[in-house]
């Protein structure tokens, strides 16, 4: 899994490194109510991830849920399926309270 998110913030990051995206502009995005929003809800996820993974850890077999549950939001609702570990993280909170 680790493997993953290190490939995944490469490819995401890539942009940056190449000198495509200016560091001025990424500067200039984080000063926005937009550019701001999107690193609290940044935070938030990687706090949900961090929840998912233990969740995950600890009740593999809720995966058979949570993929059912994607394939079901896929197929009814359009959803795009962005991976088990976000909703492992949602599932948490509920579980935990």
């Amino acid at each position: 899994m680790k493997v993953g998110v290190i490939i995944l913030t490469m490819g995401v990051l890539a942009p940056v490194a190449l000198g495509k995206i200016p560091w001025s502009q990424l500067v200039d995005t984080m000063k926005s109510s937009a550019g701001l929003a999107a690193v609290i809800v940044g935070i938030f996820v990687a706090y949900l991830g961090g929840r998912g993974a233990n969740l995950l850890t600890n009740q593999p077999t809720i995966v058979t849920g949570l993929m059912i549950g994607t394939i079901i939001g896929v197929a009814l609702f359009r959803g795009v399926p962005v991976g088990p570990l976000i909703a492992a993280g949602i599932l948490s909170l509920f579980l935990r309270g």
